[in-house]
């Protein structure tokens, strides 16, 4: 083993001391890691059915509401009040549930009776539809959406601190969907006065099931919750309920002690006493889920500080075995430098059969070539010294210099149109045209060149700008093709922000300008200008440094011009960079505004789609 690794290269003796124990560490870790994502997004699913029973439960409950007001539609023969609320709010729920990704779910009104909702609806509304067909249509529907929500795991391992509360939960929903049956069919009796006591005999067995969850209640709740249970059945508002039906089907006879308004205003008390109970089960079940999966988020997350530190380890190993034999290779080099400076008596000892001692050996021989080198080195400065001189001419050239030649060519071809454009066929003067209108570009390709190669923060030039100014001056600039296009500007007050004046007038004339180049063909511009002050947490997340003052302001550009995919919103920031064919622009505009805002430690973005119109958003501190 020994003679191996001395055999090794120096990269792959590194390479084996670091990599193989940092690939198990790795490994380890991301098993780890993985088992505890995978419990995190097991628990969030969890967390997301409980919601999805919540809303179920809202759904359920709503339906016995209209089913109670269908009924006394179909008995009385008039509209019941508040009827078509319920029924918008029961959609609601339907449309919330739709929305809902869970695979339980889906398309859950096929199977649940719920597409029938729309018939029944219109029976009820023509009047064609009985007491008995309501019942029946409606309570078939709750029976089913109730066996959906109680479809938890609540035996799975990972929901074991919240299996009592699950339990619980479960048979106060089909306590609240028995008593609601019950509360229903006496209403019914009470409202006809049809004192069958056959109607009795065939709820007894709904009474008797009733009781049967009640006792699993009991059984299986958490101690505290059944305490709060038992307090409301004591001295709560479900007491006269509960106890009215159980004097009812132990007499199986009628009495005056309610009217159908009475019982019902009674039972419609003790059932919001038990869904405010529900409710409170639900807080807690949620409570305990989310301590939960913030444990597990935790665990999961200190997997990954591990597996970080591991790493750390690793590669501090690594280093100190580099800083070992970076040590030698900087006795090495001090020897090295001994024989550059002309010393020729420097002794240097073979240390090891390696790349180290390979370059020992190297080292005798730098002597020999070090002054071959450094008179190539004088070579090469003088080749950069030249070079850079270069580079500042060119510089100056692209500052200067090539405005005279564009200049003198706008000025040579002008005088040609002016002087022989008629003795010119139509091929000269389409060349002659496009000559003028190159040299155009070019003129205002250099100038933006310029104007952006320019841009910079002085604190000195920093003051106190009102915007509302600097928009005004905007718009009188733009006056004429403001007016050409007809357009439409909505301006809010702006605010009075430290800047350099004459970048704000330049940023706000540029995205004016846009808005009014690109609109839509036959369609008269509208460009709103809105500002409202920035949360600080959108400032924090939209800029690369820390905020530059305590206050920023969002100002919004939109219009409705042609717009543009969204994929493209950064690019329309870069130099020379265009959407379109046009070529009026040097594609550097909004490169300057970009540059602008930076320079007032902001931030501006895109937003557009095509034939839509484009939105910009851009982040000012009050104070620099």
């Amino acid at each position: 083993m020994r003679k191996f690794f001395r055999q090794l290269s120096l990269p792959k003796k590194l390479i084996l001391i670091g990599v193989v124990p940092l690939a198990f560490l790795a490994y380890i870790g991301f098993q780890f890691y993985r088992e505890k994502s995978e419990k995190v997004q097991l628990l969030e699913l969890y967390t997301q059915r409980i919601y999805q029973s919540e809303n179920l439960s809202e759904l359920i409950d709503a339906l016995l509401n209209e089913r109670k007001l269908s009924f006394d539609l179909t008995i009385k023969q008039e509209l019941g009040e508040g009827l078509q609320e319920q029924r918008r709010e029961t959609d609601s729920l339907i449309r919330l549930l739709h929305r809902n990704s869970d695979i339980s779910l889906l398309q859950f009104e096929q199977y649940t009776f719920v597409n029938g909702l729309d018939s029944a609806r219109k029976r009820v509304d023509r009047g064609v539809a009985t007491p008995g067909e309501i019942m029946n249509t409606f309570t078939n529907m709750i029976f089913r959406l109730n066996t959906l929500n109680s479809s938890f795991p609540a035996t799975q391992i990972y929901l074991r601190p919240v299996s009592h509360e699950l339990a619980a939960q479960r048979l106060i929903t089909e306590m609240l969907t028995y008593l609601g049956i019950l509360r229903s069919n006496i209403f019914n009796v009470l409202h006809t006065r049809q004192y069958m006591v056959e109607t009795l005999i065939g709820t007894q067995g709904v009474h008797q099931i009733y009781h049967s969850y009640e006792r699993e209640f009991q059984l299986k709740a958490p101690p505290s919750i059944y305490r709060m249970y038992s307090d409301m059945r004591r001295a709560g508002e479900l007491k006269p309920t509960v106890e009215y039906l159980d004097t009812l089907f132990v007499t199986f006879t009628f009495n005056d002690r309610y009217t159908a308004a009475e019982w019902w205003a009674v039972s419609d008390k003790g059932i919001n006493d038990l869904r405010q109970l529900q409710q409170q089960i639900w807080e807690i079940t949620k409570s305990k889920v989310n301590g939960v999966l913030k444990q597990e988020i935790r665990e999961r997350d200190e997997a990954l500080v591990f597996l970080l530190l591991a790493f750390v380890a690793v590669a501090l190993l690594v280093g100190f075995t580099l800083v070992v034999i970076g040590n030698t290779l900087k006795e090495l080099n001090l020897a090295a430098g001994k024989i550059a400076a002309g010393d020729p008596d420097v002794k240097i000892a073979v240390q090891a059969d390696d790349a180290i001692g390979s370059l020992a050996d190297s080292i005798r021989e730098m002597e020999r070539q070090v002054r071959e080198r450094t008179v190539a080195l004088q070579q090469s400065n003088t080749e950069l010294e030249t070079s850079n001189r270069e580079l500042e001419q060119f510089a100056y050239v692209a500052s200067h210099d090539l405005q005279e030649p564009v200049r003198k060519i706008r000025t040579f071809a002008d005088q040609l149109k002016v002087k022989n454009y008629e003795q010119l066929d139509e091929s000269g003067r389409k060349y002659l045209d496009k000559i003028l209108s190159s040299a155009d570009r070019m003129k205002m390709i250099i100038n933006d060149i310029l104007q952006f190669s320019q841009l910079h923060r002085d604190p000195e030039e920093m003051k106190k700008v009102d915007l509302n100014t600097v928009l005004a001056n905007v718009q009188s600039d733009l006056e004429l093709l403001i007016s050409q296009k007809n357009a439409e500007i909505s301006i809010r007050k702006l605010p009075v922000i430290q800047s350099i004046p004459f970048q704000m007038n330049q940023l706000f004339y540029n995205l004016m300008n846009n808005a009014l180049k690109f609109s839509r063909p036959g369609v008269a511009p509208v460009i709103n200008i809105t500002v409202s002050e920035a949360p600080a947490n959108l400032v924090k997340a939209k800029l690369s440094t820390p905020p530059a003052a305590s206050r920023y302001y969002r100002i919004t550009f939109a219009d409705n011009g042609i717009g543009f995919e969204q994929e493209y919103a950064e690019k329309i920031f870069v130099m020379f960079q265009r959407l379109t064919s046009e070529r009026t622009g040097t594609g550097i505009g909004l490169a300057l505004c970009r540059k602008i805002v930076e320079n007032h430690k902001g931030h501006i973005e895109a937003h557009s789609k095509p034939g839509e119109g484009t939105r910009f958003d851009i982040l000012l501190p009050e104070k620099q």
